[in-house]
């Protein structure tokens, strides 16, 4: 029996770079600015202006709102194609809906803390999620108590939501989501800000803050006011709902099509593709108001959570496609030798070549451990360290 491997992860941001692999197979960080005459990235009369930064230590939600700030522009004005983890530093793309000079526009942005403008070009249009395709990671391991020999490879793997897609900070993002979808707005505003628990509980200024607002304009309305967010909250209940659905149907060694279901191949990325035809990958809708069939876990867990298909309907909450599998590109492992340049060294090398994850070392009891590789658009790289490693990360 294989023993679980134990490492620390995102010790520091540098620790943990992503990169976003665009649809052209281009990557953020090499998406350099284009002249405002330059066409080749959408049109130079386009009312948008896209913008590829490298963020520290931001989520991407926060970060759109700090643009749409520094751009003089409202929140609904700021569009981005995927949600990037907070502590890394991420390559990302983002558009923003403005007519206003390119320079002035950049110099602004450039001035939020810990962001560094890669590239703007204009466009017509918003990005969309289809305007990227995957991304890749760098990812150092601390404080291991094993070597890149001791790490178990494999090309493929459950395709499960990461923590992250249930709020970095309490994991309770899907608990509010279950409680929106059952109409009670009230316990899902608690939920969001304490857990169910005393008021106490809500620390921080701007959580404080926000809390307040909530209570003077009621829970209802404070949700729709920041549906944004909260629609993130549904999408985490499905996600979790997918999550013990693959759980059980990998216990049950269930993992072929069952009824509503289909199966899919890679595209030219090498990723597995819902819209490409092949029997590779085992396609489940997620549950949702266009998920009309409904297999027998599927329904186990609606009875659980005392859900229907009505409940996602009254939200708009429409479902998707998710393969219960996901294959790992370009898996590379290495040690790595303590050196005692610290993290500086990690900083220097993370932007001598950023996605790739080239990093110095740390002067840290245990071996160093370096992972690289690619996954498809809304995979997670926690899932795969923590399949690598037999589940013992410590994050």
């Amino acid at each position: 029996m294989r023993l679980q491997l134990k490492a620390k992860i995102k010790t520091v941001p540098e620790d943990f770079i992503v990169d976003e692999m665009l649809a052209d197979g281009s990557f953020a960080s090499e998406c350099k600015s284009k002249d405002e005459g330059d066409v080749a990235r959408g049109g130079s009369n386009g009312a948008f202006l896209w913008v590829a930064v490298k963020k520290v230590n931001w989520n991407t939600i926060d970060l759109a709102k700090e643009i749409a700030r520094a751009a003089g522009v409202g929140e609904n004005r700021v569009n981005y194609g995927g949600i990037k983890d907070r502590v890394a530093v991420a390559y990302q793309v983002f558009s923003i809906n403005t007519k206003d000079e390119f320079g002035k526009v950049r110099e602004r942005i450039a001035g939020i803390k810990d962001v560094e403008v890669i590239g703007t070009w204009r466009n017509n249009r918003w990005i969309k999620n289809e305007d990227f395709v995957g991304n890749r990671f760098g990812i150092v391991l601390r404080e291991c108590d094993f070597g890149a020999k001791d790490v178990k490879r494999f090309e493929r793997f459950p395709n499960y939501y990461g923590e992250q897609r249930f709020g970095s900070m309490r994991g309770n993002s899907h608990l509010v989501g279950f409680h929106l979808l059952k109409g009670d707005y009230d316990s899902a505003v608690r939920e969001y800000f304490v857990g169910i628990e005393s008021e106490e509980k809500v620390v921080g200024r701007k959580e404080r803050v926000l809390f307040e607002k909530s209570k003077k304009f009621g829970p209802e309305n404070f949700v729709k006011n920041n549906w944004r967010v909260f629609r993130l909250c549904v999408n985490a209940a499905q996600s979790h709902l997918f999550n013990e659905e693959l759980e059980m149907r990998l216990a049950e060694k269930e993992t072929g099509v069952l009824e509503g279901e289909y199966t899919c191949g890679r595209n030219r990325f090498g990723f597995a593709d819902v819209n490409t035809e092949g029997g590779e990958f085992t396609v489940v809708p997620l549950v949702g108001s266009e998920c009309k069939l409904l297999n027998r876990y599927k329904e186990m867990l609606l009875k659980k959570y005392n859900l229907g298909n009505e409940d996602f309907a009254k939200l708009e909450m429409k479902g998707g496609w998710r393969t219960l599998h996901a294959p790992v590109l370009d898996l590379e492992v290495k040690d790595v030798e303590t050196g005692q340049d610290g993290e500086k060294g990690l900083a220097a090398g993370a932007k001598r070549m950023p996605a790739a994850g080239e990093s110095g070392t740390s002067n840290v009891p245990g071996n160093t451990v370096q992972i690289s590789f690619r996954l498809q658009k809304g995979s997670y790289a926690t899932v795969v360290i923590r399949g690598l490693l037999g589940d013992a990360i410590s994050i």
